[in-house]
């Protein structure tokens, strides 16, 4: 999920609900824009999520434990049309489940553009995993730029947690304050931070120490790469 909404929306005083099912719109607008020219400036990237034998990236693999002929269940939440998540590992059988709550869109979208998503993207809200899938199901749970968009990121993130296995991994790959640099408009609404290696959420109403309050389910571990702030919790 990547529209900036805010130069249209920072200026109007909706309700949080309202402004984000509006920050939908433009993120709708953006995918279109993004599929029709096959990947705007990023094609080479286009071309990696349409390809379905694309490998599993080593930022992944470092989070997995499967030994050869296993089977890798992966979730990826707010997918986007297009998992970023590779879909070949040499010996075993990987599994990518795609969620969005725009999937029906993003699949009109490929469909009207002829585009065959290796992964096809189904309907979930992050917030309600539990109630699409068991607990304890994926061997790794991912989401990236999109949690911090979501209405409530902390239960976003619980649910996360239930799903994936005991000793696995959510994966978190979010811009830093990303909410407070778009102005919380449209889908913007929240920040993720890390501040002495603790990872927090907040907004202009809220703050959650989420190092703290997962600390029960979940060992927090935070990182920097370039603009992205990588967070890994494994589930205890």
């Amino acid at each position: 999920m990547k529209i900036n909404s805010a130069p249209f929306l920072k200026f109007f005083n909706f309700s949080p609900w309202l402004k984000w099912h509006l920050g939908l719109l433009f993120e709708l607008r953006y995918w279109y824009r993004w599929i029709r020219t096959e990947g705007l400036e990023w094609p080479e990237d286009f071309k990696f999520l349409c390809d379905p034998n694309s490998r599993l990236q080593p930022r992944f693999l470092s989070l997995l434990r499967a030994p050869i002929g296993s089977t890798v269940r992966i979730l990826d939440v707010g997918a986007g049309p297009l998992t970023f998540i590779g879909k070949c590992w040499e010996g075993r059988t990987v599994q990518v489940i795609a969620v969005d709550p725009l999937a029906k869109a993003y699949n009109l979208l490929c469909k009207m553009y002829q585009i065959r998503p290796p992964v096809r993207t189904t309907f979930a809200h992050a917030e309600n995993l539990v109630g699409l899938f068991p607990p304890n199901y994926f061997d790794l749970v991912y989401g990236r730029n999109s949690i911090d968009h979501t209405l409530n990121p902390f239960l976003a993130i619980q649910q996360m947690i239930a799903v994936v296995k005991p000793d696995c991994f959510v994966f978190l790959q979010h811009f830093v304050k990303e909410g407070e640099r778009s102005g919380y408009a449209g889908l913007h609404q929240w920040n993720f931070f890390a501040n002495n290696g603790d990872f927090f959420l907040n907004n202009p109403r809220k703050k959650v120490d989420l190092t703290r309050e997962l600390k029960e389910i979940g060992e927090v571990n935070c990182q920097f790469e370039g603009k992205w702030l990588n967070a890994k919790i494994r589930k205890k």
